[in-house]
């Protein structure tokens, strides 16, 4: 059954991410949470000191860790990434180093460790001296098992789900109160709505500022022209399908923009009574990999084939038209 649409409803897009890549009647989300909850976090193995076997100023630079594997590091990298106050701004962690007059063929004069393994210190032909926790770069070594281990420390795992797995999901409802007012209770939802793209809140008023209080809580709005919020209900002169009584089918919102909101939050203030108000979900990542597997002809063609996206009405007395060309998934 179609869902219909409760009789009114706030609606906010706020740029969590970049992309949504799943599509909802509701919510739709792709951003990264890095804290881990405490109680889920591993205990740290202690960071192996460096200490450097040899230095081959060829193409990289090959560093021994005390426990007696090796990593190796490009020579351009390393100077990319020198840590010193000429080549980083460590307020703004940034770094500042001038390409326009930068040597990448450089190579290092010398390359030595202090006494305790905690810091290596390269000395360049052209004089230049960068120093290197070994903490910093072994957070950082090229091997497969450390890029992995990196990735996975700002980027959650996506679970993907569906009414064979999950009859009842959303399995979690979280509460408004300590979703606003904890920290724990914040990162528990986000971190389920990172991991599922959709998370239910409970207990929060009918006040109409309320969707806002919660998309500021973690990050700013993304404006688009129906504005930065705006009320989802029946119009006698709609612009939008979302604002007539018929039910909607299964969609991702603003697909017509390049740069989507990474999360749309869809706040109940009224719900409608009688039969209605239900509202469908839908897992496309789950979609998309069961397409790719089953069909991969049509897979391709719906990753690889551009096609266009596009609105135009009229939102309170303003005209719009936006238009984006882009494939179905991507």
């Amino acid at each position: 059954m179609q869902p219909l649409r409760p009789t009114l409803t706030r609606f906010i897009a706020s740029a969590f991410g970049s992309k949504a890549h799943r599509t909802a009647s509701s919510t739709a989300t792709n951003f990264s949470v890095q804290p881990q909850p405490k109680q889920q976090q591993p205990q740290q193995p202690q960071v192996p000191k460096a200490a450097v076997s040899r230095a081959r100023l060829a193409r990289h630079l090959e560093l021994t860790w005390r426990q007696g594997s090796a990593s190796h590091f490009p020579l351009t990298w390393l100077r990319d990434n020198c840590q010193c106050p000429q080549c980083y701004h460590p307020e703004s962690k940034s770094r500042t180093v001038d390409w326009a007059t930068c040597d990448v063929t450089i190579k290092p004069k010398d390359v030595q460790v202090s006494d305790d393994g905690k810091t290596v210190i390269v000395d360049w032909l052209d004089a230049h001296n960068s120093r290197f926790s070994a903490e910093w770069l072994h957070e950082r070594r090229f091997e497969e098992d450390a890029r992995k281990k990196w990735l996975s420390t700002y980027k959650q795992k996506k679970h993907i789900w569906g009414s064979a797995q999950e009859e009842n999901f959303p399995r979690k409802r979280f509460n408004f109160s300590a979703v606003m007012s904890t920290d724990g209770g914040l990162l528990q939802w986000l971190l389920e709505l990172e991991m599922r793209g959709v998370a239910i809140l409970e207990g929060a008023d009918s006040d109409e500022s309320t969707v806002r209080k919660l998309a500021e809580r973690v990050a700013f709005i993304r404006r688009t022209h129906y504005g930065e919020e705006f009320n989802v209900k029946s119009k006698s002169d709609p612009s939008n399908v979302a604002y007539t009584e018929q039910a909607l089918q299964l969609h991702t919102d603003l697909p017509y923009y390049e740069y989507k909101p990474g999360v749309n939050m869809l706040h109940c203030l009224m719900q409608a009574q009688g039969e209605g108000g239900e509202n469908q979900l839908v897992d496309s990542l789950r979609v998309a990999m069961q397409l790719k597997q089953n069909n991969p002809e049509a897979y391709k063609a719906l990753t690889t084939v551009p096609i266009d996206w596009s609105d135009r009405g009229v939102e309170d007395g303003r005209p719009f038209q936006s238009l984006h060309r882009a494939p179905v998934i991507w």
